[in-house]
């Protein structure tokens, strides 16, 4: 069993500081995956949470084939309440962009839900593609004429460029985030824009529930859980600027921290075979969670008391944006809050058999990735915690 009480053997996944301090211990309550306990640990830094050990040789065990994402079923009124939202926050994105013909991305877009409400707002949006690795999927994705592809971003070889790539409820669950969204960054076009959407620590909910289990842990499946001004952070390094940051409502994360509590007391149950999101107080507590957090949210701001999940608006850096090579290096700095330098790595691009690789040369500590490391979670690929100092090389799409 993972000894969470044990110092921590990385370093934070967003910003690769080794200063961290003990934020809290959780196992997985909601799908009972495995028995393992599993530590978080604060940056003194960016203020990111970062789950130690990382499990990223555990996918298979900690994503069950009854995982909420890998099962499709009808919508609540509370999804189709929230889908109205969506529209309304994709609308306000695509018609912002020029050209008589428009493209789209949905990274682990499983069948496309996201992309028809596209579609269905902005009648511009002729290519639509999915990359995920949920082949299950694709053949409702392709009955709603999407292109699926079957792959890892990293895998995804086009030359296609997207005015609009989606990346809701993933980074979050990656170990190199920054990486992957640099990754991602490459495949807009000058005018193109990446939707995120991810947890927020610096909220309400997470205060409350901390010591005992906050639902924005989804643990062990979230790595890395920013606050706004780390995701920010992350995203200038990664070559993005934050165009545009809300809060929104972190119903399931109220939903799951409340159901953890009534199932250790023991008046409910939860089980592998019916984990809390096949729970049927689950959605009775969405609603009224989502409701109160929709109330609360003009009032609170980015304050402790803030609401528990946040949409961002990425763009790329012009010094980014444009062919892929080694003429085109970035610079990345990870500087503490103390103003001490902690490492430095020269960026660059580079061809090789074929594929386009990211290579960052410079004291990396634990991110080096060699070819054979062991994949993360569906759909990504990233270095891996525990390597040695050197080479950052990532494979990209092309």
């Amino acid at each position: 069993m993972t000894t969470a009480d044990a110092p921590p053997t990385g370093t934070c996944l967003a910003c690769g500081s080794g200063q961290r301090t003990h934020w809290c211990n959780a196992t997985d309550v909601e799908y009972q995956s495995v028995a393992d306990r599993y530590a978080y640990w604060r940056c003194l830094d960016c203020a990111s949470l970062s789950i130690d050990p990382c499990p990223v040789q555990r996918l298979a065990e900690i994503y069950p084939p009854n995982y909420y994402s890998f099962t499709g079923s009808a919508p609540s009124l509370l999804e189709r309440f929230k889908l109205a939202f969506d529209r309304r926050l994709l609308q306000s994105i695509l018609r912002k962009f020029s050209g008589g013909t428009l493209a789209a991305l949905d990274i682990g877009g499983g069948t496309g839900w996201m992309l028809n409400e596209a579609r269905r707002v902005e009648p511009r949006l002729k290519t639509t593609v999915i990359v995920d690795i949920d082949a299950q999927a694709q053949d409702l994705a392709a009955a709603a004429g999407h292109r699926f592809v079957a792959s890892r971003i990293e895998d995804f070889h086009t030359d296609q460029r997207f005015d609009l790539v989606l990346m809701l409820n993933l980074i979050e669950h990656v170990a190199d985030p920054v990486a992957v969204l640099a990754a991602v960054g490459r495949l807009l076009t000058p005018q193109g824009r990446i939707l995120l959407k991810t947890p927020n620590h610096a909220s309400l909910d997470a205060q409350l529930f901390r010591q005992s289990y906050w639902g924005g842990l989804h643990c062990p499946r979230h790595w890395v859980i920013f606050t706004p001004a780390s995701l920010e952070s992350a995203a200038g390094r990664a070559g993005l600027s934050v165009e545009r940051l809300e809060l929104t409502q972190g119903a399931p994360f109220w939903c799951w921290s409340v159901l953890a509590g009534l199932a250790r007391r023991g008046w409910i149950t939860i089980t592998a075979r019916r984990p809390m999101a096949q729970h049927p107080l689950a959605p009775v507590l969405m609603a009224v969670f989502a409701a109160v957090d929709f109330l609360r949210r003009p009032l609170m701001g980015r304050s402790a008391l803030a609401t528990s999940q946040m949409f961002a608006v990425l763009a790329a850096n012009k010094s980014v944006q444009g062919g892929l090579g080694a003429d085109s290096p970035t610079q990345s700095d990870a500087v503490g809050t103390s103003g001490k330098r902690r490492q430095m790595a020269l960026s660059r691009w580079e061809n090789e058999g074929g594929a386009v690789w990211h290579v960052i040369d410079g004291d990396m500590g634990s991110r080096d990735l060699p070819p054979e490391a062991p994949r993360r979670r569906p759909g990504l690929d990233s270095p891996s915690p525990g390597g040695s100092a050197g080479t950052l090389k990532c494979r990209l799409a092309q």
